[in-house]
This record gives C-alpha cells, structure tokens and sequence, in this order.
C-alpha cells in the first residue's frame, strides 16, 4: 500500500516498485506471493534506472532470486526465510522512498 502522504509523486517506474514492496513489507502479501510478482514485475518492466535507483531494485531481485520457500522445512524455518526476505524488502523501500525524499528536497 503506497503511503499517500509519504509517496505521493513518485515517478511512474518507482511508484509500482513501492506499491508492490509495500505490500509485502505491510503483510498483503505472502512471500512466495512476493516472490513470484516482483520477478515477474521486474522482469516486464521495461524502464532503464540510473543508480542508485538501478542498485536498489538490482539487489533486492537478488535477495528476492534467492527467497526459497522450500516445502520440506520446518514451519520455523520457513518463518525466518520469509522474515529475512521481509527485512530485506523493507531497506529496499526504505531507501526507494528515501531517494524520493531527496528529489522532493532538491531545489
């Protein structure tokens, strides 16, 4: 869920990546879930990021690559992959909407 107040004009590309991560951070979404709609939505989106924007949405589909929510795991271990996935996600946005804030501040 895009926080109105917080990310309110962000640009087109980034505005898509906040809205899926934040939904996952704010737990609409599972992380198998995650998984599987941000790869997709990297994958089909079609825009070239400069950095630091370009290392951000890099890394997390790195962390998000590596997620497995492997079926023969204890159900605590299973927790804890999605937990780190979560955490992963939420520096991710942090520093999305952070890149945000610095434009809004810019003159």
């Amino acid at each position: 869920m895009v926080d109105n107040a917080r990310d309110e004009g962000l640009p087109e590309g980034l505005a898509g990546y906040v809205e899926l991560i934040s939904r996952f951070t704010s737990g609409a979404l599972s992380a198998p879930g995650f998984e599987t709609r941000y790869l997709e939505f990297t994958k089909q989106d079609g825009m070239l990021y400069r950095e630091p924007m370009f290392g951000i949405i890099d890394k997390l589909f790195g962390d998000v690559d590596e997620y497995f929510d492997d079926p023969d795991a204890t159900p605590e271990e299973r927790a804890q992959a999605a937990e780190t996935l979560r955490r992963q996600a939420q520096d991710a946005l942090d520093k999305l909407r952070g890149l945000h804030a610095d434009d809004a501040e810019a003159p």
